[in-house]
């Protein structure tokens, strides 16, 4: 697999705004690959030292682009923002392009806004 005609090898990145609200009880993240890909999206959410797995989110783009992907954060860490607490989501993208796997991270920090 190479990267549309460049002759490399694929890259895939995911961005984020660092801080977030979690509004509606997610967080939204975006995750671009240059050749067609499967994207497995997961983390975790921390605080007040607790760990808490995220839900898996699976998504597949055709040819290379960038995808919007929301990520629901687990009930106790939902009610975690709204007593003012602060979260700490760690996510993990995972992009198959073909038989090339990339895995990149991304933290972000959720409080209520001040």
């Amino acid at each position: 697999v190479t990267a549309a005609g460049t002759g490399r090898t694929p890259r895939s990145a995911i961005g984020a705004a660092y801080r977030q609200t979690g509004a509606h009880g997610r967080v939204t993240t975006w995750v671009s690959c240059e050749a067609t890909c499967r994207i497995v999206l997961g983390g975790t959410a921390a605080f007040d030292g607790r760990k808490l797995r995220l839900r898996t989110v699976r998504r597949s783009l055709r040819g290379s682009g960038r995808v919007t992907m929301r990520v629901k954060l687990p009930r106790a860490a939902r009610q975690a923002v709204s007593r003012g607490r602060q979260v700490t989501v760690r996510l993990r993208a995972k992009a198959t392009m073909g038989s090339r796997v990339v895995v990149t991270r991304r933290t972000i920090l959720v409080a209520r806004p001040r």
